[in-house]
């Protein structure tokens, strides 16, 4: 079964009453997930033009020319109050990668190279293969939707 998902996690513990109402979201071992409904074509742009920029201050000034997505995720991330977190992208067919595009933000600083764009690579980054949370559970925005709204995840 192919996989397709766009989300952002982090380890930064969230406060409930910032996740904006009817926001998809999962904890899982430590991590706070959250399935956005973005295609890999559009977030292949987004994590291009986010990576231009230095910090998530700087990319919050310049948001003027980006989508309606990326205004969006950027928002979310200042509801959230997150200052270190993963964005990704993940498609696979057949169990191949077909489509992976991230963006790495720690600290606030958002991390430019592509070196991070494989999966191992990111999850590496963040955790260890002890505390990772289950990917394979969130194959699509739907899927997501689902277990959301039936609580059973």
């Amino acid at each position: 079964m192919g996989q397709c998902i766009t989300l952002i996690y982090t380890k930064q513990v969230i406060d409930k009453s910032d996740i904006p109402a009817g926001q998809i979201y999962f904890e899982e071992k430590g991590y706070s997930i959250f399935p956005l409904d973005i295609d890999a074509f559009e977030m292949d742009n987004i994590a291009s033009s986010f990576r231009e920029y230095p910090s998530f201050n700087a990319l919050k000034e310049n948001q003027s020319s980006f989508s309606d997505n990326a205004k969006s995720i950027i928002k979310l991330i200042e509801q959230l109050k997150i200052d270190t977190l993963l964005l990704q992208h993940y498609s696979e067919w057949g169990d191949y990668p077909t489509d992976v595009y991230s963006v790495i933000v720690k600290d606030g600083k958002i991390y430019p190279n592509r070196d991070h764009d494989s999966i191992e690579d990111i999850l590496e980054y963040f955790v260890t293969i002890e505390d990772s949370p289950n990917l394979d559970r969130y194959r699509s925005y739907e899927i997501c939707e689902y277990l959301f709204n039936s609580q059973s995840i």
